[in-house]
């Protein structure tokens, strides 16, 4: 009997769940009160640059069910109910530099995947993988991330089945991701970047740039007890392969029980698709998700 080997996406599946399976546990053997010194360089658990809200392509644990719609003959037509599965972490290894103004090392993983929702076999359309090691700093009002990372795109084989392609459509990217941030009062801040690949294949962006607002007044775990906020942010993305700006927009409620936070959330985008196969159609969506801060 000829055994096959396993496709390319459920390979990188199980590296990521090893990954996870041993470094969130260690990272979180030195768990302290958010902004507290560190007894030790490895592993901090201050937060320098939080991450970003609305991004599509964030480093996040999240779940929505949006109806979207794509202008593309090669795809489901019309407005689709369809299901986006963000299963991430990311975390500081190592303090290059604490007290007033810390820099923090990283590493950070994600499995971004869009289901098809309207058939019982819930059809796999697409799954990204984001690798990355981001240094985060601080000064005063200032923050920033420089990040080393790789993401790659995967053509689910559920949409194969329906949507036949003559070519591999694997895609792939690696550069540096730059962001700077300003925080102002009462939760307010604004930033700034893109990136710049230095490999690319099947017409990905050699580079991008990338710009949003974002207020997240929410209450700092050290005033302990549950708590409730509102929350708006949006995000705006403009790649060179396409010219045309994508943006995404959320906002909701986030709350904090028993010192875990959560994010109802609304979500919309407009623009080119955040998936790289449909990266020259224009996608719209809108719909309700629940984001969790492991």
């Amino acid at each position: 009997m000829m055994i096959r080997p396993l496709p390319s996406t459920i390979r990188s599946a199980y590296v990521l769940l090893a990954l996870s399976a041993v470094t969130v546990p260690v990272a979180g053997l030195a768990q302290q009160p958010e902004g507290a010194p560190s007894a030790s360089p490895w592993f901090p658990t201050a937060v320098v640059f939080a991450p970003l809200i609305a991004a599509s392509r964030e480093v996040q644990l999240r779940g929505s069910f949006v109806f979207a719609n794509r202008s593309t003959d090669e795809d489901f037509q019309g407005t689709n109910i369809e299901a986006e599965v963000v299963v991430g972490h990311a975390f500081p290894i190592y303090e290059i530099e604490g007290g007033e103004y810390p820099v923090h090392l990283g590493f950070e993983f994600a499995v971004f995947s869009r289901f098809f929702m309207e058939e019982s076999t819930r059809d796999l359309i697409q799954s990204g993988f984001r690798l990355g090691m981001p240094i985060s700093f601080r000064r005063g009002v200032w923050e920033g991330r420089v990040s080393l990372r790789h993401i790659s795109s995967h053509i689910g084989d559920d949409f194969l089945a329906r949507f036949p392609r003559d070519v591999n459509d694997q895609v792939s990217k690696e550069g540096v991701e730059v962001l700077l941030g300003r925080q102002f009062l009462d939760g307010f801040r604004l930033y700034a970047g893109g990136e710049a690949n230095f490999h690319t294949n099947r017409g990905m962006s050699k580079a991008a740039g990338r710009w949003g607002a974002e207020w997240d007044p929410r209450p700092a775990p050290a005033t302990q007890g549950n708590a409730i906020w509102p929350f708006l942010a949006g995000d705006f993305e403009l790649p060179s392969h396409s010219g045309r700006v994508g943006g995404t927009l959320t906002g909701g409620i986030g709350f904090r029980v028993s010192e875990r936070e959560f994010r109802a959330e609304a979500r919309a985008h407009f623009g080119p698709s955040a998936m790289a196969q449909f990266r020259e159609a224009n996608e719209r969506f809108f719909g309700l998700g629940l984001r969790i801060a492991l």
